[in-house]
């Protein structure tokens, strides 16, 4: 199932796929990739796929970037500097971990 996993920060966007970045450069495509992490594995995804979710602003962040989630055009996704736009703002399906 999609949601993120907040306590490692894996975005999962269907069965052991995950949202990734290929690049530190702003504007690269979000694509999906095999997940660094599995659902009940203890060890933390790679920089590449670690991403937070604030639920009150809707902003998913890259971790190691600091960049947002954008909607950029029909069917493509990319990191840009956050903005508070209407492009960045997300309701993820389901939190499958929480932090403490």
């Amino acid at each position: 199932s999609s949601g993120i996993n907040a306590e490692y920060g894996a975005v999962h966007a269907g069965y052991n796929q995950c949202l990734d970045v290929n690049s530190v450069e702003e504007g690269v495509e979000v694509t999906t990739y095999g997940c660094h992490v599995v659902t009940g594995d203890m060890s933390p995804p790679g920089d590449t796929q670690r991403f937070s979710y604030d639920e009150v602003t809707g902003e998913v962040r890259h971790e190691s970037t600091g960049r947002c989630l954008t909607f950029t055009g029909p069917y493509v996704v990319a990191m840009m500097a956050c903005s508070g736009e209407a492009t960045q703002k997300w309701r993820l399906s389901e939190v499958v971990w929480r932090r403490k």
